[in-house]
């Protein structure tokens, strides 16, 4: 009987001989491409259907699976070789989705806040309705990724119209405390907007508190 070839093995499809945890270990130890690839398909599929029990869309799922595995990539020194590799992505797919609900949570109420707030006038067209609309969803999108130390003074004093004093004690603050905050606040909100679009939607929405607080 003839002895086995030792070749025959390197040769099998890897998702036969190799688990997730020895991909993973090559393509840290010697960035072998392959190894990621297969990584990438084998664990994608299964990332995929524990993300779909959480109800979320499919492109969705998609992009979360794909973070988590950029992150398992960078989080590496993280992973203990002795356990399990698919729970620990896992554990780091919940956290994306957690983050992912809650962001989409908040963004939903600052889309609700300025359609509170929104009152347009009486002589404003449907062109200038729409515009103010596309306006205001830019600016609630970009207020949700302000940081969050910032981001509860501005959504007092701009979302729910509260002067800086309103604002201070509603926060527990000082008021110096609360405009170094909406200074900084608004800084960020430059930068996530276009230059002149700020200035012009404080001066649509609320034209008597351009010149005081």
């Amino acid at each position: 009987m003839p002895a086995p070839d030792p070749r025959a093995r390197r040769e099998l499809p890897l998702e036969l001989v190799e688990t997730l945890e020895q991909l993973f270990a090559r393509f840290l130890r010697d960035g072998d491409e392959h190894a990621l690839a297969e990584l990438v398909r084998r664990g994608s599929e299964r990332l995929r259907s524990f993300a779909a029990r959480f109800g979320l869309p499919r492109d969705r799922v998609d992009d979360l699976v794909h973070e988590t595995l950029i992150a398992a990539v960078q989080q590496a020194r993280a992973f203990d070789p002795e356990q399990s590799l698919l729970p620990w992505l896992k554990g780091i797919l919940v956290r994306k989705i957690a983050s992912a609900v809650r962001d989409d949570a908040r963004r939903q109420r600052h889309r609700e806040a300025w359609a509170l707030r929104r009152v347009p006038p009486p002589d404003e067209g449907p062109a200038e309705s729409a515009a103010r609309r596309e306006i205001l969803e830019l600016l609630a999108e970009a207020i949700a990724e302000v940081p969050s130390r910032y981001r509860a003074a501005l959504e007092l004093h701009l979302l729910q119209g509260l002067t800086v004093s309103e604002t201070a004690q509603r926060l527990g603050r000082l008021q110096v405390t609360v405009r170094v905050h909406l200074f900084r606040g608004l800084r960020e909100l430059r930068r996530r907007l276009p230059p002149s679009l700020l200035p012009l939607l404080i001066a649509m929405l609320w034209p008597s508190r351009v010149a005081h607080s």
